[in-house]
């Protein structure tokens, strides 16, 4: 049995054997398919846990916010405006200073940015699952046609 050397005509044979054109082209492609996948699924992932989070803090903020609108004067002048509103445009500056002066401007302050967060997380979540969808059909159509 011959050793395989550089002069060896089997070994020749091997290494001339022509691989299909663009086969480097496609496995790279391929690989960097995957990893944007990879990618991809990992962000829906965290996403996912923020938008739980700050579902739950939404929920909190919203708890609270309510809490403190009972509490404060403000669910009286809103009242007003329902049941008596040519008294508040009469005397709409008044009023206005003390709507404002009455807001829990921190409860809802914490309610908007907890609003905010929840929102953001869930168009970040959109987003990733759509790119993972895209891509995961993109692996199907390139396995169907021979990679």
């Amino acid at each position: 049995m011959g050793r395989l050397t550089k002069d060896n005509p089997s070994l020749r044979r091997a290494t001339q054997a022509d691989a299909p054109k663009k086969l480097f082209e496609q496995i790279v492609k391929r690989i960097r398919i995957e990893k944007q996948l990879a990618s991809a699924r990992k962000k829906a992932v965290y996403f996912s846990v923020a938008l739980a989070l700050s579902a739950i803090a939404f929920f909190l903020a919203l708890a609270t916010l309510r809490g403190t609108l009972n509490q404060s004067e403000f669910a009286r002048a809103f009242s007003l405006v329902l049941s008596d509103p040519g008294a508040v445009l009469a005397n709409w500056y008044d009023f206005a200073l003390f709507a404002l002066e009455s807001l829990p401007v921190v409860s809802v302050l914490i309610f908007f940015a907890a609003l905010l967060v929840l929102l953001e997380s869930l168009k970040y979540i959109a987003r990733y699952i759509g790119r993972a969808v895209s891509l995961e059909k993109t692996i199907q159509k390139k396995q169907v046609n021979g990679l």
